[in-house]
């Protein structure tokens, strides 16, 4: 295959590599037996649905970078008794459009999670995947880190109902699960 393009989103990735392409709306799914790296998208301000809603058993541990238009975007991988079961990148925005990806096992039901292990190979042409991520415009806006390190606070804990909808007043740090305020200054 060569470039997968998103016209409505105006950008384009490059899998030069013999992957099946299944494209979603707001994110698209580059696929080899067994795996898949997930590519989600979307405008700063538009509402879709959570890309991810839970995570495997494992710890997250850095594993280095990947550059897109110049700029070095972090990655996790994790790891649970010794194998690599996902590999996270930082999400990050350029311009107003948001990017979150991911590489993962398709684990089908009744498969054994503690067989999966994501090989070097695999997660090396993910991070060539997404360093091809260029705008169609040809543009090479500023790119910018969302989150810090992946520690996202998501909002947990009492919640007080207005006319509006939901208002938080509690939130913790995902990694620690200490207020985010006091045990983060800066953030």
């Amino acid at each position: 295959m060569a470039w997968y393009v998103n016209d409505q989103y105006g950008f384009s990735l490059d899998p030069s590599r013999d992957y099946a392409v299944e494209g979603w709306d707001n994110h698209v799914l580059f696929k080899k037996p067994g795996y898949f790296l997930m590519v989600g998208y979307k405008w700063a301000d538009e509402e879709v649905a959570p890309f991810r809603t839970g995570m495997p058993a494992g710890e997250f541990e850095g594993a280095g970078t990947v550059a897109v238009l110049g700029t070095e975007i972090p990655r996790q991988v994790l790891i649970y008794e010794g194998k690599v079961k996902n590999v996270t990148y930082s999400p990050f925005q350029v311009g107003e459009l948001q990017i979150y990806a991911w590489l993962d096992a398709e684990t089908p039901e009744g498969s054994d999670y503690g067989e999966v292990d994501i090989p070097d190979e695999l997660q090396d042409e993910a991070d060539q995947i997404l360093g091809t991520f260029a705008l169609t415009s040809g543009e090479t806006p500023d790119v910018f880190l969302l989150g810090d390190d992946y520690q996202a606070e998501i909002p947990v804990g009492p919640v007080e109902l207005e006319d509006a909808g939901a208002q938080i007043v509690t939130t913790f740090c995902v990694t620690c699960d200490k207020d985010p305020v006091s045990q983060h200054p800066g953030r």
